[in-house]
């Protein structure tokens, strides 16, 4: 994916959209009961260029909660429409969990936002207010918190 530069600094831990949803069912899985999870902080400094199939990290999980924020600066668009940016979930693309959450960048220059939401496993919202110009640095962030019995998810 040539042209796309990203400085990334995840703690798990947009452009305001706000979706309110249930909290799902926790699974009771090893290291995975929320009692037993812990904070988990990945952090990447420098600039790098993203490359297709380049595997940053690899997380044990994120929680119902989390906290993700990126700065992105594209020195040239491809030709595909969509070019992933970030990607979290359970490896594959088309279970609930697979896009929790994921950013691409669309050839007409706007960020396009999923998450897996209220048994949507590809609720999406396009950023299309703010153009993603090129040599430009942009921040991302992505959140989900619990606020009075309801996840809250919001991209800024």
């Amino acid at each position: 994916m040539a042209g796309i530069t990203m400085v990334l600094c995840l703690a798990l831990i947009i452009f305001s959209t706000v979706t309110a949803q249930d909290p799902p069912a926790v699974p009771a899985l090893p290291d995975t009961v929320p009692a037993n999870m812990k904070s988990i902080s990945f952090e990447k400094n420098w600039p790098f260029d993203i490359v297709k199939n380049q595997l940053i990290t690899e997380l044990p999980y994120i929680g119902n909660q989390y906290d993700i924020s990126f700065d992105l600066l594209i020195s040239k668009y491809d030709t595909a429409v969509y070019q992933t940016i970030i990607h979290f979930g359970l490896g594959g693309d088309s279970a609930y969990g697979d896009r929790a959450p994921a950013v691409w960048v669309h050839k007409d220059k706007y960020l396009h936002v999923t998450s897996s939401i209220n048994d949507n496993l590809n609720l999406f919202y396009n950023v299309q207010s703010i153009p993603i110009v090129e040599n430009k640095w942009f921040t991302v962030k992505i959140s989900q918190t619990l606020v009075d019995g309801k996840y809250i998810y919001e991209v800024f």
